[in-house]
């Protein structure tokens, strides 16, 4: 167009300087769309093919002017006419790249699975095809086979307007770029081009006047140049685009630096403390990121990290946002909540934005999907532009192997722990087995001598006659008989303990019966006052009546005994429906347990009481584990304490079938 009116702005000009301003016109037009396609390539998903690989981008630049040469070439044969037909052979590349163009957005737009490039594919595919259908059917591809135009360049561009337009919207509306990337490149194409423009003019004339002459230029020289620009441009790009962000934009972060030294930190982190530190508190430090959380995802669980945080309505295995970054071409998400369209997906997004965190980062492994990385809104109230989310979502590939490797070495960790827990109660069993045995040999030599003790001093209580002080004599006789005798009985009931047997048991009904006989008998402590409470209703489990009555009568006896002046007893029952099975709690006003020995009294033979063996709640613990239920307790010094038994309704027996 310039060319064609050349005559009518400016008079009649020299041959040489209208093939100048024809060169200078056809290689800006080359790189115009060399550039174009370049775009294309990285917006709004970048071409893994394509990525930091410079001969394929040299390609990009070289081949609108080869086609065009190509053409030229064949077209003119044997004739001098070449620069005449590589005018009329300049634009044969620009129908390939409309092609391509339309081709690249429609795949993309139909493979993308990411909200916000869908978004960004709308916008550019609606004003490219308005902008871009006048100048290719009704201005290019007439000129090309008709010899001539149906509308003015200048109308056409008219519709073209709307190409950069679209584009612009795209990047601001759901790139999400800031002004200073903006600013940045645009200087850089601007100073690249314009040092395009005269590195080629003062060539031209410099060679014109010391080299040829009056001659015209050789091809040779022509395609030489071209080669030569098509070779430094992009390094050229990249040294212009450095400077001009180190003069204007210092305080800008060096993304390199970062990626390279937080890669080789979460490489080398193996314990999972460590590595949740560093993605909470350092990367976001570095970053300039407000906050941070990670959400560790094990089947229908979830930790979340710091672990005060809460947020999320409905369980995370079951979420829409999960779901999404669960998809290979998911590399992040922006939480937008009124840009999506899936309800469920916009209302876990409104929580995450509550909560105060903007960017999620999935964290996938090898074989499955680990959780997600939450990241806030940048310090300064910046936005998050396309070098900060690239960035971070390749970190966050490294974090996804790192990750998998802290959760493997967490899980190794737990089982070396059990097994050494393990190997120590098989210690702990072989030598209560042992001390089980020698238990049993001596109740049984025991047992029979006490008896006949026993038999005697009764006898001669009711059969003989002695002073007063005798008699006393006699009765202690009898008396420490008995407690031995409950002893031995001890020692053989922990010896020979007996896998539960199972029968249909009333919990309620039981210790209500238990109460009753415990307070008529001749140990209960007058001065203690008995309470029971309970949900009502009959409650049924399966269990062992007798091992439970032995487990209950133990833990009344010691709350009166903890209660010697007297006291209140209550024992409460209630179902456990979230956990299927029933709690039953024994509670006192006595003296409590001291904190020094709170950790012992489960522990076999550990006893506080003078006459005790220490054996009453190791045996409680013994019979409800065997129920696979729990037995704990709190306890306050002089104010009381609480023991809570814990059993389900449909136990594993000790052989490991279901009841």
């Amino acid at each position: 167009n310039i060319i064609n009116e050349i005559g009518l702005n400016f008079g009649v000009q020299s041959p040489y300087l209208i093939s100048l301003v024809f060169i200078v016109a056809t290689i800006s037009n080359w790189i115009g769309f060399s550039l174009w396609t370049h775009f294309l390539l990285r917006f709004p998903t970048e071409q893994p093919l394509f990525k930091d690989n410079r001969l394929l981008i040299s390609l990009i630049y070289i081949l609108p002017p080869l086609v065009s040469i190509l053409v030229a070439l064949y077209l003119s044969g044997s004739d001098t006419g070449f620069f005449g037909w590589l005018q009329r052979a300049r634009f044969w590349h620009i129908p390939p790249i409309i092609g391509f163009t339309v081709y690249r957005n429609w795949t993309t737009f139909e493979k993308a699975k990411n909200p916000y490039v869908k978004n960004q594919l709308k916008w550019i595919l609606l004003g490219g095809s308005t902008g871009i259908t006048p100048y290719l059917f009704m201005y290019l591809l007439p000129h090309l086979f008709l010899g001539y135009p149906l509308i003015s360049f200048k109308t056409s561009m008219a519709a073209g307007f709307l190409i950069p337009i679209s584009f612009l919207l795209a990047i601001l509306r759901y790139r999400l770029m800031d002004i200073d990337e903006i600013i940045s490149t645009s200087l850089t194409y601007t100073i690249l081009l314009a040092g395009l423009f005269f590195s080629y003019s003062g060539i031209l004339v410099i060679l014109k006047r010391s080299l040829w002459g009056d001659k015209i230029l050789t091809e040779g020289s022509f395609i030489a140049y071209l080669v030569i620009v098509a070779v430094l441009f992009d390094p050229a790009k990249n040294r212009i685009k450095l400077l001009i962000d180190r003069a204007f934009f210092r305080d800008k972060l060096n993304y390199r630096n970062l990626l390279h030294y937080y890669s080789q930190k979460v490489a080398t982190t193996l314990k999972l403390p460590d590595l949740i530190d560093l993605l909470i508190e350092k990367i976001p430090a570095d970053f300039r990121i407000s906050r941070a959380c990670v959400m560790i995802l094990e089947g229908r669980r979830s930790r979340l990290y710091p672990k005060h945080l809460r947020f999320g309505s409905s369980p995370w295995s079951q979420s829409a946002l999960v779901d999404t970054l669960k998809d290979e071409k998911t590399n992040y998400v922006l939480c937008e909540p009124k840009k999506i369209k899936n309800s469920k997906l916009a209302k876990e997004m409104e929580e995450i934005l509550e909560a105060g965190y903007l960017l999620v980062l999935p964290l996938k492994g090898s074989k499955s999907f680990l959780g997600m990385y939450f990241l806030g809104p940048k310090l300064g109230e910046s936005l998050y532009t396309s070098a900060d989310i690239q960035v971070l979502t390749t970190l966050s590939l490294h974090v996804s192997f790192a990750m998998e490797n802290a959760l493997m070495y967490e899980s190794l960790q737990n089982s070396k722990k059990q097994l050494q827990e393990i190997y120590t109660q098989l210690l702990q069993s072989e030598q209560m087995a042992h001390i089980g045995e020698m238990a049993s040999i001596v109740a049984h030599e025991i047992r029979n001598p006490l008896g006949i003790i026993r038999s005697s001093a009764q006898y001669l209580v009711e059969d003989l006659k002695f002073n007063e002080s005798s008699g006393e004599v006699l009765d202690f006789i009898i008396s420490e008989a008995d407690r031995l005798n409950q002893v031995v009985n001890n020692l053989l009931n922990f010896a020979r303990f007996k896998p539960p047997t199972f029968t249909e048991v009333y919990i309620d009904e039981l210790i209500t019966q238990i109460l009753d006989k415990w307070e008529q008998s001749s140990e209960h402590n007058p001065a203690v006052m008995i309470t029971q409470t309970g949900s009502p209703g009959r409650m049924p489990i399966y269990a062992d009546e007798e091992q439970l009555r032995q487990v209950f009568l133990n833990l009344i006896q010691n709350s009166e005994e903890a209660m010697p002046d007297g006291g209140k007893l209550n024992v409460d029952f209630s179902e456990d429906r979230k956990n299927d099975g029933v709690i039953v709690s024994v509670s006192d006003t006595g003296l409590g347990i001291p904190e020094d020995i709170s950790q012992n009294v489960f522990k076999k033979f550990f006893t506080t009481k003078e006459n005790g063996l220490g054996l009453g709640l190791a045996v409680c613990q013994q019979i409800i584990e065997a129920h696979n239920g729990t037995i704990s307790f709190t306890s306050k010094p002089e104010k009381g304490t609480t023991v809570t038994v814990w059993l389900p309704r449909k136990p594993h027996s000790a052989v490991g079938g279901l009841v």
